[in-house]
């Protein structure tokens, strides 16, 4: 994947602009697929967003360059980025479901990811799927 393009969006500006970082596999839109990303409808066999394996290997490398991109960008480094969503409007009732979001939160909080911003997301219609951390 080609992440070239993503430092336009974080180089400063004459006026900081300061803010979280959602560049997800998911984004809500009420589009085609529903905000799903084109690549993973068309190249991956599985179900998306659990931690069946086909999944698991299509988003690790597209989360390792959203790290690339972010960790020298983060506030603690002098950028923008307060912090980092990592899934939007994500499910936990079925248990593969949770086990991705934690292998998705190891992702970033993994030492060598170089992570330190708080990780955030949209929890759907207050439910409640992330309270207490699975």
């Amino acid at each position: 994947m080609d992440f070239a393009h993503c430092s336009h969006f974080l180089t400063p500006r004459k006026k900081p602009v300061f803010g979280s970082f959602c560049g997800l596999q998911y984004i809500n839109a009420e589009t085609t697929a529903g905000g799903i990303a084109h690549w993973t409808t068309s190249e991956v066999a599985g179900s998306l967003r659990t931690n069946d394996t086909d999944w698991k290997e299509a988003w690790q490398a597209y989360i390792e360059g959203i790290i690339k991109v972010t960790a020298p960008n983060q506030i603690t480094s002098g950028g923008p980025i307060i912090a980092i969503q990592i899934d939007n409007e994500y499910t936990q009732s079925d248990v593969r479901f949770a086990e991705y979001f934690v292998d998705l939160e190891n992702a970033f909080n993994d030492a060598k990811s170089g992570i330190h911003v708080p990780l955030t997301y949209n929890d759907p219609g207050e439910g409640r799927n992330f309270i207490n951390g699975t």
